[in-house]
């Protein structure tokens, strides 16, 4: 369907017109979104977008492009829903990923053993954000997990957890000692240990972790968990190591790379 992709960084502007499209447009919408009523179809992104998370809108649009030629159509009839995700959305998703991050890169890292430092060249060398890359790498099945850290006023809290295992969906809510052990990280990789509680399990997670200002990002190289429910005031501190069979990347494959409310368009846009 995609043919040979550029090596990266892919010039997308470029790519776009290879397909067909119009000039991208910038207007006043929430991402982006593309207009299939005109003769060629036009992506609108958003004015304010810039860097890598426009890249990634950018990369989505063109596979709702591609989704719409002939030899794209004849692929999605003859494979079937089965075997395709659950909406257009997700496909266009896994689509657009793989434009940014193609397969010759995601063989290259198959090599290595990652370390932040090593996985932010090769998100640089992609021009996409690292919580993109980690998802590229998790859906190729490649065993890496990420946290991705913000912090709010009182705490740091979770907003991205591509490659992790299903223990670290829940809420996951910092004891006092991870919030001291944030707040003193610098942005050199140091090996950290945190803990608290997902959805009420107390976890320790164990990884190589740095601090950009208000974010921390921090690879999830071990789990360790209390065998039970922890119940506050117990004393309870007995914990079992996770390592899931073949790595914590098969344990979960992300819906998306983007948040559920990232492409509503306007009414004339189709995405």
């Amino acid at each position: 369907m995609l043919g040979s992709p550029p090596e990266p960084p892919v010039d997308l502007f470029k790519l776009a017109s290879d397909m067909g499209a119009a000039p991208v447009r910038r207007a006043h919408i929430q991402a982006g979104c593309t207009d299939f009523s005109q003769r060629q179809p036009v992506i609108f992104l958003n004015r304010t977008e810039t860097g890598a998370r426009m890249r990634f809108i950018l990369a989505h649009e063109i596979a709702h492009i591609m989704l719409r030629t002939p030899a794209a159509q004849s692929v999605l009839q003859g494979t079937g829903p089965p075997e395709l995700p659950g909406s257009e959305e997700e496909l266009a998703d896994r689509i657009g990923a793989t434009i940014l991050v193609p397969d010759s890169l995601v063989r290259a890292l198959r090599k290595v053993r990652y370390t932040l430092a090593g996985l932010e060249h090769f998100a640089r060398r992609a021009d996409v954000s690292l919580t993109i890359l980690i998802h590229r790498l998790s859906s190729a099945q490649i065993n890496v997990g990420l946290l991705h850290w913000w912090r709010g006023d009182h705490s740091w809290h979770v907003i991205d957890r591509p490659g992790v295992p299903s223990c670290l969906h829940g809420y996951f809510e910092l004891s006092e000692a991870g919030h001291r052990r944030f707040e003193n990280l610098r942005n050199r990789e140091w090996m950290v240990t945190i803990d608290g509680h997902v959805d009420g399990r107390r976890m320790e997670i164990t990884g190589p972790a740095y601090r950009q200002g208000g974010e921390v990002y921090q690879l999830v190289e071990e789990i360790q968990l209390a065998p039970e429910r922890y119940r506050a005031g117990t004393g309870e501190s007995a914990f079992r190591q996770v390592r899931p069979p073949g790595g914590y990347a098969r344990q979960y494959q992300p819906s998306g790379y983007r948040r559920q409310e990232s492409y509503r368009s306007p009414a004339h846009c189709a995405d």
